[in-house]
């Protein structure tokens, strides 16, 4: 009897551990199921991956520090495993995003690159009247790699 009970013990703990370990978020008061920290790590790689085909080429170095370094990764759901998601690496001097819009890790999710170049200069007011003393770098370049699949994504660069 003992040896029933505490097989019904066990299996009801790792069914409410194989059920329940799943990640949830609230927004506005709604449950939506999340990602996993696995399935965030998927995400960065397929980012990786986005970069190194992206018409618009990154260069070695630039593709060292993208491999080297970890990004912000940012997700706004808005339905179980669906939303925005940003991961953003900051490099000296821009800030490169990969973003993902949709059913996240499917083939159904939009992926688009950008680039957000950052100033190199200072605003001077000494003199009343506001003075850049540099150029600011290029506000915005973008591209978008496509309808390309995951499979597509997550093959080495075409180089």
């Amino acid at each position: 009897m003992i040896g029933k009970f505490c097989l019904a013990a066990l299996c009801l703990t790792a069914a409410l551990l194989f059920y329940g370990c799943a990640p949830t978020v609230t927004v506005n008061g709604e449950t939506f199921e999340a990602l996993t920290p696995r399935e965030e790590k998927d995400l960065v790689l397929i980012a990786r991956a986005a970069l190194k085909r992206s018409p618009k080429a990154v260069g070695l170095q630039e593709l060292r520090a993208i491999e080297d370094t970890e990004p912000e990764v940012e997700i706004n759901y808005y339905g179980d495993r669906t939303g925005d998601a940003k991961v953003t690496w900051t490099l000296p001097d821009h800030r490169r995003t990969v973003q993902f819009r949709g059913q996240l890790l499917t083939d159904h999710m939009v992926v688009q690159t950008y680039t957000v170049r950052l100033y190199d200069g200072i605003i001077d007011y000494s003199k009343g009247k506001p003075v850049l003393r540099r150029e600011p770098s290029q506000p915005k370049t973008g591209s978008d790699p496509g309808n390309n699949s995951l499979e597509d994504l997550l093959r080495s660069p075409a180089r």
